[in-house]
């Protein structure tokens, strides 16, 4: 993650102002208040506050910093407020009227430069106009309008007035969901790291007793390779699907996506990996990938591994998921979600403020392709298990600020009404961002809404989110809140600038907030793609079922983020309701998807990472190799294919059927790499009707050589070794070199080969039938 108030206050030290908290009023939209948590009474607070919770003095601050933001200048209403705010106060000017400082994190450079994404038509004029304005530009991606840079914060004006920009963004945060956080703030993983460490530096005895636990009850043993083994392959009984159909996941090539794999080398050096290929400049910072692909080498261990950080920017990451596709990936899987991705657009076929939709649409593409892509649900919290930080629902007017306040776009500043107040409040805190979406398409918002925090009190603004849409900008904005991290019980409120009422999503990121609903999975790891799966965390180690199989009595993680999630716009930007964008209208997608293994063993190493893995970081890996297990058995099984069998593997949990927490459930390698045997196109064949395609004797191809490489013999040579299918002929002697090489498979396993219809077809002269495949595709099961 960006560091967030330490970086921004080093570089306002250097420039003699330091950074000093203000409140964030998040204001949100009303309506599904009926499925929230336990909300706080109204309350009359401090003198001078009402019944909302919020005093005067806070309404007057409010209405300071919007009247502020009626007058910009067009340079500035090109920039984020944060930057706007945190160029004033190194200026050492007031914010607005009455309120002096607000709390703001942006990223920082080790050196005081703030790191930028900025929004443009990239040339090499621009970019010569960037560097002459002291820029270091470290990426340039023209087909998302997009430019990363370093600078100087008082150049960030300079900037926006050039030419051809349209926007400038502090570079956007994101996280990787392998740090679930406990209940009092702090990282599950790094609570453990002490006792991690030491556990690297002896045998692991728990490990030796759970394999000789295995070997009693007759479940199969685990790959055995490298000093750690996730204890996903037990209860998902992976061993056992690698074990009684002889497959490895050869044949099939998996991408990762996450913060880096910093220590790739000593995990190698270790026999907990093999061959890792690294696209080109994109092995990142950290270890969280490394992780991800030792428990991806545990369960399909001869899967052909790639990685690609996901850390270095949004288009960064949407690029790396189709270059992984490019490099020829059939299964992707990330980690990481940024806080720009929005909840409400399926994708994004043209460029914004925040692009908050490309990673979703390159998802979309790669699995367009015949990929499989597997992502993190988030560690977020569901309604459930109590501990939501999210609020959805319509926008419900709770009262105009402190009357009519005179904009330039006619805005009143309306509180958002959370039924019973005019704010939420965290019951639970740490220094990640806020988040506000509506629902409005990117790039043409013309509804405008504004983001506070208060202290607990509710009479002071620790920070503050004001950005203009004006009917060309992003539903979107955010707040840092490095200053108010550690204030349980500041208040979040939202406030309507200007426009009419939307359906919200109000993100607080791993708090807990005192009124809640459900619905915090969104972003890429929430799409329409039919094979593209957010993946929930059940645990696999106490208080999991290890070392025996998962069963019907597991549960979700606690902190793993639940659905459903409403979208309401298509990639080019078009309403799926048009003229409905509140809580009755858009498309329901039932998310997260399906349920994989968490807290398992990694190597932790370079004691970068934690050794014990936790968080939907580590079930989206779980999941993938599944996924990779069910195609090596059979290889031409299209995604679809493996999507039936994966969904039909499932083990229902939580609520009955398809739930808002676990998907259709914990998904088990052996019923999935099972349900594979019967995976052939036109299955069954009608014999006398169905005509005879290419395409079924390259499947029984492909199924056959997996069966003599299970039994160690070479690949078969087959005549015509490309069939096009529509275009080539399957003959009689495609047939009789398939029931040559699978004889002899029959024979290296000690089987009677089977007899055929018609056993002798002559070239050229026999006719190929439907029961020629059919008795083939018979034999090949029988013996997989």
């Amino acid at each position: 993650m960006w560091s967030c108030l330490h970086g921004c206050r080093r570089l306002l030290g250097r420039l003699t102002r330091p950074l000093i908290v203000a409140a964030i009023l998040i204001l949100t939209w009303g309506g599904m208040l009926a499925a929230s948590s336990t909300g706080d009474a109204p309350q009359a607070g401090p003198p001078g506050q009402d019944a909302s919770g919020i005093s005067a003095q806070a309404r007057a601050q409010i209405g300071a910093l919007i009247a502020d933001k009626a007058n910009r200048t067009p340079v500035q209403r090109k920039i984020d407020s944060q930057l706007l705010f945190a160029g004033r106060m190194a200026r050492r000017e007031a914010i607005a009227s009455g309120v002096q400082t607000l709390d703001v994190s942006v990223p920082m450079t080790a050196d005081g430069r703030v790191m930028l994404d900025v929004r443009a038509d990239v040339s090499d004029v621009l970019l010569g106009q960037l560097r002459g304005l002291g820029a270091e530009i470290t990426e340039t991606w023209p087909q998302y309008r997009a430019i990363g840079l370093n600078i100087a914060l008082d150049q960030v004006e300079a900037i926006a007035a050039l030419e051809g920009v349209s926007f400038v963004n502090p570079k956007p945060e994101r996280i990787a969901w392998g740090r679930p956080d406990t209940a009092d703030g702090r990282s599950r993983e790094w609570i453990q790291q002490k006792e991690a460490l030491i556990a690297r530096k002896r045998p692991s005895r728990e490990g030796l007793l759970s394999a000789v636990q295995r070997a009693i009850e007759g479940q199969a043993p685990g790959t055995n390779v490298g000093s750690k083994q996730s204890e996903g392959d037990a209860t998902h009984k992976a061993a056992n699907a690698r074990t009684t159909y002889g497959i490895d996941g050869t044949g099939v090539k998996i991408g990762v996506l996450s913060d880096g794999v910093t220590n790739l080398a000593m995990s190698q050096a270790s026999g907990d990996l093999g061959v890792v290929t690294v696209l080109a400049g994109q092995t990142g910072t950290g270890d969280e990938g490394t992780a991800m692909l030792e428990i991806i080498h545990d369960l399909a261990p001869g899967a052909q591994l790639y990685f690609a950080t996901a850390f270095s920017g949004i288009s960064s990451f949407a690029q790396n998921i189709r270059d992984l596709r490019t490099a020829g990936c059939d299964i992707i899987v990330d980690d990481v979600f940024y806080y720009v991705e929005s909840p409400f657009q399926d994708g994004q076929t043209y460029t914004s403020q925040y692009n908050g939709a490309v990673v979703i649409q390159a998802v979309k593409d790669v699995t367009a392709a015949g990929a499989l892509f597997f992502s993190s649900a988030g560690n977020s919290g569901n309604l459930n298990d109590g501990t939501s930080g999210t609020w959805e629902g319509d926008f419900v007017d709770g009262g105009a600020v402190s009357g009519p306040i005179g904009t330039a776009e006619g805005g009143v500043g309306r509180f958002h009404s959370f039924g019973v107040q005019t704010y939420t409040a965290f019951t639970t805190n740490n220094t990640n961002p806020i988040n506000l979406y509506w629902s409005d398409p990117l790039g043409t918002s013309a509804n405008d809404y504004d983001l506070f925090v208060l202290n607990s009190t509710g009479t002071t603004i620790l920070g503050s989110s004001l950005n203009i849409q004006s009917g060309t900008q992003d539903p979107y904005e955010h707040v840092s809140g490095s200053g108010f991290g550690s204030c349980t019980g500041c208040r979040v409120v939202i406030v309507q600038y200007s426009g009419s009422g939307r359906f919200l999503h109000l993100g607080t990121n791993r708090r807990r907030v005192s009124i809640a609903t459900t619905g915090e999975t969104h972003g890429h790891s929430s799409t329409t793609a039919a094979n593209s799966f957010s993946v929930a965390a059940t645990p696999a180690i106490a208080p999991g079922p290890y070392p025996s199989p998962f069963n019907g009595t597991n549960k979700v993680e606690t902190f793993s983020s639940d659905g459903p999630r409403r979208i309401f716009y298509n990639s080019s930007g078009t309403a799926i309701t048009p003229g409905n964008v509140s809580a009755t209208g858009g498309q329901v997608l039932n998310k997260p998807d399906l349920t994989a293994a968490d807290g398992v063993s990694v190597t932790g190493t370079g004691g970068t990472f934690p050794s014990t893995f936790y968080g939907t970081s580590a079930a989206a890996p779980h999941a993938g190799a599944i996924a990779a297990l069910a195609k090596s058995r059979q290889l031409a099984a299209t995604a679809s294919q493996i999507t039936a069998a994966l969904v039909a593997s499932a083990i229902d949990i939580e609520a009955a059927g398809n739930d808002r927490d676990s998907g259709v459930g914990i998904i088990m390698a052996d019923t999935a790499v099972g349900a594979m045997s019967t995976a052939f196109t036109d299955d069954p064949l009608v014999v006398g009707s169905t005509v005879v395609k290419a395409v079924h004797v390259t499947e029984l191809r492909t199924r056959i050589d997996a069966l003599r490489t299970r039994f160690s013999l070479p690949a078969a040579t087959w005549t015509d070794p490309t069939l096009t299918a529509g275009a080539s002929t399957v003959t009689a002697v495609h047939i009789t070199e398939m029931r040559t090489a699978l004889a002899q498979a029959y024979t290296a396993a000690f089987r009677t080969a089977p007899t055929y219809t018609d056993p002798t077809l002559t070239a050229a002269s026999s006719v190929v039938k439907a029961v020629h495949i059919a008795e083939l595709r018979a034999a090949v099961i029988a013996l997989e």
